[in-house]
């Protein structure tokens, strides 16, 4: 199953990172992610993961029938960037919930280059409630 991320991120290009959710299992998700070749800040890494967070949560309240809400990241905890980034090539970021803190979520996050592990790492997120 794919679900493409547009209709679930605010995100528009070139700053939409995640192209598409791959897969969808309990607490969690696997995406894949895309950005020009010339960018090659480890940042990016950790915006891949938020932005797969607002996916998840973003298809946990489609499911539920529920609006669609603004999140914000805002703490990383023990992320391990690759000591070089690789340019190009296939990205996925599997995310999985740690702990449901409503509004606060933490995900623990592995992002893979060509199907190598080369970042992980602890998000903490936001949630707003409805309005």
């Amino acid at each position: 199953m794919t679900i493409s991320a547009i209709s679930l991120l605010p995100h528009k290009p070139p700053a939409l990172l995640v192209q598409e959710v791959l897969e969808v299992f309990e607490g969690g998700l696997l995406a894949r992610a895309s950005w020009p070749d010339a960018e090659t800040s480890p940042f990016l890494l950790i915006e891949a993961a938020a932005q797969s967070v607002a996916a998840y949560q973003g298809h946990q309240k489609s499911l539920q029938g529920e609006p669609l809400t603004e999140g914000f990241l805002v703490a990383t905890r023990d992320f391990v960037f690759p000591p070089a980034m690789p340019v190009g090539g296939d990205w996925t970021v599997r995310i999985s919930e740690l702990k449901n803190l409503n509004p606060f979520y933490l995900f623990e996050t592995e992002i893979r280059h060509d199907g190598l592990p080369v970042a992980t790492g602890t998000l903490t997120l936001y949630q707003k409630e409805k309005a």
